[in-house]
C-alpha cells in the first residue's frame, strides 16, 4: 500500500514539477555573476546618464553597501502556513574603468544548499549592473536581472538606481 501511494505520488508530482520549470518558476542557477550577464534570457536594460563615471561609481558603492543588504519578511498563502525570509545581498567589483554591482537573493533555511554548491554561496545571482565610463563626462548603465517573476530584483529598487544613477536621489528605497 505504502508503494503503491508514494508510486502515485510521484506520478502526480512529478510532471508538475516538470510543468513549474517549463513556465519559468524556476530560475536558472548562474554560479557567477558573468553568466547572469551571459544568458540570453535575461532581462537587459541600458542607460547612458550625463555624469562622469567616478560619481556614478562612488554613488553605487557607497548606496550598494548601505542599501542592498537586506532581508524580507514574507507570508504566502495561509491555507499552507507558508512564511519566512528572503536575505538579499550585494558584492561590488571596481576596476579604474568599470564597476559591478552583483546582487544575490536566497531564503532563510537554505543555507545548506550553498554548503553543497546547489545555489552559490550568498544565493541566487538575481540581477547585476554593470557601469562603464561612456565618453566625455558620460557613463553607461546596464542592468541585467532573471526574467523570473520571484527572483528579479524589486521594482523599488530599480527606480532608485535610475536616481542613483542621475545623481537625483541617492537614498534608499523602502518595500513593504
Amino acid at each position: 500500500m505504502k508503494k503503491t501511494l508514494y508510486k502515485r505520488g510521484l506520478q502526480i508530482a512529478l510532471p508538475v514539477l516538470v510543468l513549474l520549470g517549463i513556465s519559468g518558476c524556476t530560475p536558472t542557477i548562474h554560479p557567477s555573476p558573468d553568466l547572469l550577464v551571459q544568458d540570453k534570457k535575461s532581462k537587459v536594460e541600458k542607460q547612458i546618464v550625463d555624469r562622469p563615471f567616478k560619481d556614478v561609481a562612488n554613488t553605487y558603492e557607497k548606496m550598494s553597501r548601505k542599501c542592498l543588504n537586506f532581508s524580507i519578511r514574507y507570508s504566502g498563502d495561509p491555507r499552507y502556513n507558508r512564511t519566512g525570509t528572503f536575505v538579499y545581498g550585494a558584492k561590488t567589483q571596481r576596476t579604474p574603468n568599470r564597476l559591478r554591482v552583483s546582487m544575490q537573493k536566497y531564503m532563510e533555511g537554505t543555507e545548506e544548499y550553498m554548503k553543497t554548491g546547489e545555489i552559490p554561496y550568498g544565493g541566487l545571482y538575481i540581477g547585476v549592473v554593470d557601469i562603464v565610463p561612456a565618453g566625455k563626462n558620460k557613463t553607461q548603465i546596464t542592468f541585467y536581472q532573471l526574467d523570473n517573476f520571484a527572483y528579479h530584483i524589486p521594482d523599488e529598487y530599480m527606480h532608485a538606481f535610475n536616481g542613483w544613477s542621475s545623481g537625483e536621489y541617492v537614498g534608499c528605497p523602502t518595500i513593504e
